[in-house]
């Protein structure tokens, strides 16, 4: 779990996700908070704040992301992370007993 009161340089974002269901492909704006600098990597951090699921963004990641989510809806949606996809219970690990 990732402390969200210790992410002060963070900025307030929106990403266009989806996940596969036993009814289909279903899509919806995730809020995201991502840090404001990158890593020696090239990599930024997110965090969901609902789940405080935090994630490494690649560039191209982070390019997908959006300062409102009506613009978030208008991107192709992008897999949503499978650690968030766990912590919303949309998909069980099968691997766990």
């Amino acid at each position: 779990m990732v402390n969200l009161d210790s992410h002060h340089f963070h900025t307030l974002r929106f990403i266009h996700s989806c996940y596969l269901s036993n009814e289909g492909m279903n899509t919806f704006v995730q809020l995201l908070f991502v840090s404001n600098h990158q890593d020696p990597d090239g990599t930024y951090h997110g965090v969901f704040p609902d789940t405080k699921v935090g994630i490494s963004m690649t560039e191209y990641l982070y390019q997908k992301t959006c300062s409102s989510s009506e613009k978030a809806k208008s991107l192709k949606p992008t897999w949503l992370h499978w650690r968030q996809q766990e912590a919303l219970e949309l998909k069980r690990n099968p691997f766990d007993i």
